[in-house]
């Protein structure tokens, strides 16, 4: 792959994550953090957070999840891309330790970035609305799961969503995502794989090498 093709692949990755999850800003920036947000500064783990106004109310024990994902000291985030076929890709993965994240761009490897709090509502519109859950709870990977139902926007971006959250936790274990019109992925559908268990989160290889 030449240089020109390398910068494109990287600059549509980049593009993916900013729209998606709303981590990156930049490809040159890799210390700022976009207008409106706050950087994360302390361990969060046992966060929790009342709800914010503007958040659709059927979506309270998902935008719960979120929080205690996106606000825990240190979680991982792995975006695939599902093709027709059934064929799944990488697009990206996202590693969060204390104030910094490690993206991992799979042609140019892992860059650390600083870290800031998400929200449930942006510029005014909730991320996640009409929740519907699973009428009886189900399993996924071992866990006590509930299967819910949602659309889901950011910016210009919307999508339908299936999000998988942990019974006993509270937190989130999947999201599928089947994006309507525009998709900043090179498919139409993909899902994310989440883990918030610190143990099985393993430090990237990135410099600087920073505290884990």
């Amino acid at each position: 792959m030449n240089s020109q093709s390398k910068g494109f692949s990287l600059r549509n990755t980049f593009t993916a994550i900013a729209a998606v999850v709303a981590l990156v800003s930049s490809s040159n920036a890799r210390e700022d953090v976009p207008a409106g947000r706050s950087p994360l500064r302390e361990d969060r783990r046992s966060h929790e957070l009342a709800q914010p106004q503007g958040e659709d109310p059927s979506c309270s024990r998902l935008d719960r999840a979120l929080q205690r994902g996106y606000n825990s000291g240190r979680y991982s985030v792995q975006e695939w891309e599902v093709w027709p076929d059934g064929r799944t890709t990488l697009a990206f993965e996202q590693r969060s330790n204390g104030r910094f994240m490690y993206l991992l761009n799979t042609v140019m490897g892992w860059s650390i970035r600083q870290r800031w709090e998400m929200y449930t509502v942006e510029d005014g519109q909730p991320v996640f609305t009409n929740c519907t859950e699973a009428a009886a709870a189900t399993t996924y990977r071992g866990d006590t799961a509930i299967y819910t139902d949602a659309e889901w926007q950011r910016g210009s971006l919307r999508a339908v969503a299936t999000v998988v959250l942990s019974e006993q936790e509270g937190r989130i274990l999947r999201v599928d995502r089947r994006f309507v019109g525009h998709s900043p992925f090179r498919t139409e559908r993909t899902f994310e794989i989440w883990e918030t268990r610190r143990d099985l989160i393993a430090k990237p290889d990135a410099k600087p090498d920073l505290p884990w």
